[in-house]
C-alpha cells in the first residue's frame, strides 16, 4: 500500500472516531435486517429467543441514542412467529424470510425490514416462463399471490383497486409486458406512492 493511501485511511479512522460514529453508523446496524451473526452472539449457528431479544433490544437503545428511533419497531416479526418449527431456535433457514428478494416473490410469509415499503417485484420473477414477456396469466398469478401473501400477514395491500390493467401496462398493445413496458410501470406506480 502506498503512502498515500495509507495517510487516506488514517485519516477517515481519525475523522470517523472524532465524529463518534458508531459501529450502526458505519453500517453495522443500520436500516433492515441485522445479519444472522449479529444476532447469534455465542456462534452456535442457532439464535436462542434470549439472543433474539437481548440483539433487538440493544439495536434499539443504541438507534434512539443516535437519534434513529427504529419505526414501526413494535410491528417485527416475533421470535415465536419466525420459530416455525417450533424448536426454540432460529436458523439461518427461519430468519432468511425477513430478507425476501422480493415481497411477494419469496413464497412463503416474508417480513420486509421493518419500517419499509414493500419492493415492487423484479420483471424475471413475475416472467416466470422467461420467454421475455409477462403475459395476463403470469401478471395475475403474481398479484393474486402478493395479495395473499400480505393479507396472511395482516398487512392488506393499499390502493389494491388502484392498479393498473394489463392492458394499461401493455403500452404497445402486443398481448406481452416487455421489460421497458414493466420498468415504466414500476416508475409510475412509485410517483403514484409519492403523491
Amino acid at each position: 500500500m502506498n503512502q498515500r493511501a495509507i495517510r487516506l485511511s488514517l485519516l477517515a479512522l481519525t475523522l470517523a472516531g472524532s465524529l463518534g460514529l458508531s459501529a450502526t453508523a458505519l453500517g453495522q446496524g443500520g436500516p433492515g435486517p441485522a445479519p444472522f451473526s449479529a444476532f447469534d452472539t455465542n456462534g452456535d449457528g442457532k439464535i436462542s429467543a434470549e439472543e433474539f431479544a437481548r440483539h433487538r433490544a440493544e439495536r434499539m437503545s443504541a438507534r434512539a441514542e443516535e437519534g434513529r428511533p427504529m419505526k414501526n419497531a413494535g410491528q417485527g416479526p416475533s421470535f415465536e412467529s419466525m420459530d416455525t418449527n417450533r424448536d426454540g431456535v432460529l436458523t439461518p433457514d427461519e430468519m432468511r424470510p425477513m430478507r425476501p428478494p422480493r415481497a411477494g416473490m419469496s413464497g412463503g410469509t416474508a417480513q420486509p425490514p421493518m419500517g419499509s415499503r414493500p419492493q415492487p417485484p423484479r420483471f424475471a420473477d413475475v416472467d416466470t416462463n422467461g420467454d421475455g414477456k409477462i403475459d395476463a396469466d403470469e401478471l395475475n398469478a403474481m398479484r393474486a399471490g402478493r395479495l395473499t401473501e400480505r393479507a396472511a400477514e395482516g398487512r392488506p395491500m393499499q390502493n389494491a383497486g388502484n392498479m393498473e390493467s394489463f392492458e394499461q401496462m401493455d403500452l404497445n398493445g402486443d398481448g406481452g409486458i416487455s421489460a421497458q413496458e414493466f420498468g415504466a410501470h414500476v416508475e409510475r406506480d412509485r410517483a403514484r406512492m409519492r403523491r
